[in-house]
């Protein structure tokens, strides 16, 4: 028998030949045809390609469409809170992650600011640049740092979303950062801050043992 598969309009979309209704329904599966109805043709009638076909026997089975299958793993409830479970976790512990480097940050400004005037009191220069030397950074980072200290005195109120992070603090909320260090530092500035650190040290050990021997 020849098997015609028509679509919702009654079009024409297949056909195939089949010893039954269920060997024709088990090649319109294999082929992804996806049938409203379904009409017989004797095998006896001529069949005339690319141009309509009228079926001699008028047996036509309406189906409906196979339903969605729920008992793939994506449908199943379980599995869904798992996957949201997860993706949460995933935007929580990221947040986290920046969240705890900009406090650093923010921290580490604070505490320059604490000593700012000590360093200009006792006539020395350039903070940031002393600092950043000591600790092996850019004096950038220091610079944005103590700006950031400075314009947000209070972190918990800075208006935040959970896309924050330190990057986006440097490039949207300190712009002013690139002027406070564009003059580059010239060989004798940096000799005289190197003396100066090595003064410092020099005091602090000074200190250091005298307390000792005062016990």
């Amino acid at each position: 028998m020849i098997y015609i598969f028509k679509d919702t309009e009654d079009k024409k979309i297949g056909k195939c030949i089949a010893e039954s209704i269920t060997e024709a329904k088990a090649y319109a599966k294999e082929h992804k045809i996806n049938w409203c109805t379904i009409n017989i043709l004797e095998d006896k009638q001529p069949i005339i390609i690319n141009e309509p076909i009228t079926p001699t026997v008028n047996e036509t089975l309406t189906v409906q469409n196979p339903p969605e299958d729920t008992t793939t793993l994506e449908h199943l409830e379980r599995y869904q809170n798992l996957i949201t479970e997860l993706k949460d976790t995933i935007v929580e512990t990221e947040f986290s992650s920046r969240w705890a480097l900009i406090e650093g940050r923010h921290l580490v400004g604070q505490r320059l600011l604490q000593e700012e005037k000590w360093f200009t009191d006792s006539g020395y220069m350039k903070m940031s640049l002393h600092v950043a030397t000591s600790l092996g950074i850019s004096q950038r980072q220091i610079e944005q740092c103590i700006q950031f200290a400075r314009k947000y005195p209070d972190l918990s109120l800075m208006n935040t979303g959970k896309n924050i992070s330190w990057h986006k603090i440097t490039q949207e909320l300190l712009p002013e950062h690139v002027e406070s260090i564009s003059k580059p530092v010239t060989k004798a500035e940096l000799i005289q801050i190197l003396k100066d650190i090595k003064t410092l040290l020099q005091h602090e050990w000074e200190t250091y043992n005298q307390e000792i021997i005062n016990g």
